[in-house]
C-alpha cells in the first residue's frame, strides 16, 4: 500500500533528469529550496533522513510516509504505520533538537499530511473506523483543532497561504451486475455499497 521506493533524481526546467539519491520513496522541500528530508527504505529498514544523508528516525517494522517539512524548516511530520501494506497508524513530529513526539492516532487508516501557513498545526486524512476519512488538524503540541468538513475518502495534499485546504474527495463504489441467459443487457444486483459476489457457478 503506497510502498514504491525508487530513484530521486533532480532536473532543470531546460535540463535533463540527474540521478540524486536511491531507495527513496518520499521527499519534500524545506522552504529554503535547498535542503531535503526524505524518507529511505535501508534493507529491512524505514528511516526518514533530514537533511538527505542525516538518519533522524528509523523503524525496523512498518514502513513512514507523507514526511512533511514544516514553514520554518525547523520541524518534520510524518506518519507512521506499524504493518506494511497497511495504512493504519499515527501522526508524529521530528523536532528540532532530534527527539520525536506523538502528535494524533492511533488511526484505523490514514493518508496526506500538510503545515499550516503558520507553522502552528498539522492538518491530514484519517479514519477512527472503516475507510471515511476525516480531514483532521492537531497542534504541535498534540491538542486537536476542530475544522467542519465533509467526510467521504477525503485525501488532504496541501495548504495555501489563507488556511483554505487542497484535497480530493472520492466516493468507491463496488457493483455486481448480471447477464441472464437470453437477456442482452445486465442488471445490478448491487447490495448496499461494497458487495462481495461470491462465487457463481
Amino acid at each position: 500500500h503506497r510502498i514504491f521506493a525508487g530513484t530521486l533524481s533532480r532536473v532543470s526546467l531546460e535540463g535533463t533528469p540527474r540521478p540524486w539519491l536511491e531507495d527513496v520513496t518520499e521527499a519534500d522541500w524545506s522552504p529554503d529550496a535547498e535542503t531535503l528530508a526524505v524518507i529511505r527504505v535501508v534493507k529491512d529498514s524505514w528511516q526518514l533522513e533530514y537533511p538527505a544523508g542525516h538518519v533522524r528516525y528509523t523503524v525496523h517494522a512498518g514502513y513512514l510516509s507523507d514526511v512533511r517539512v514544516s514553514p520554518d524548516g525547523k520541524q518534520v511530520a510524518f506518519m507512521e504505520h506499524p504493518f506494511v501494506s497497511d495504512d493504519r497508524g499515527t501522526v508524529k513530529l521530528l523536532l528540532a533538537n532530534g527527539t520525536t513526539r506523538l502528535l494524533a492516532g492511533d488511526y484505523e487508516g490514514e493518508e496526506g499530511l500538510t503545515w499550516s501557513p503558520g507553522g502552528t498545526s498539522v492538518s491530514f486524512s484519517a479514519s477512527s473506523v472503516g475507510n471515511e476519512y476525516e480531514a483532521r488538524s492537531v497542534t504541535v503540541n498534540g491538542t486537536p483543532v476542530v475544522r467542519q468538513l465533509p467526510v467521504g475518502l477525503l485525501t488532504v495534499f496541501d495548504t495555501a497561504a489563507d488556511g483554505s485546504l487542497l484535497a480530493t474527495r472520492s466516493a468507491d463504489l463496488v457493483t455486481i451486475q448480471y447477464l441472464a441467459p437470453g437477456s442482452k443487457s445486465e442488471e445490478t444486483l448491487t447490495w448496499l455499497d461494497w458487495p462481495d459476489s461470491g462465487k457463481f457457478s
